[in-house]
């Protein structure tokens, strides 16, 4: 088939809604995030996971892929709070996925 006439992957995106973080130095609860089973006649390519707000993945916050299937993808993260200046206090962030699937 040529270019033109190709089939796009399907994109399926995922959000969390704000998450509090610990407090102080505390980090908070794992909280996961999923996307259910791939579009009839595709499978999982990729999947993509980022936060927004006052954490990233990497910085103070802790992110990974929990499952990887036709099934369902699931990333989980935690946040860790703020403690700076002698203020105790949670931040919040949120989630992002995106999965993109392609024909099998």
């Amino acid at each position: 088939m040529p270019p033109s006439q190709s089939v796009a992957p399907a994109i399926v995106s995922a959000e969390s809604g704000a998450k509090a973080s610990g407090v102080g130095e505390r980090w908070s609860p794992w909280y996961q995030l999923s996307v259910g089973k791939a579009p009839v006649g595709y499978t999982v390519k990729k999947s993509e996971f980022w936060l927004t707000g006052d954490r990233s993945c990497g910085t103070r916050a802790e992110c990974h892929e929990l499952k990887r299937s036709d099934e369902e993808v699931v990333w989980e993260f935690r946040l860790q709070g703020d403690d700076q200046g002698g203020i105790r206090k949670e931040v919040f962030s949120e989630g992002h996925m995106r999965v993109t699937y392609r024909l099998r």
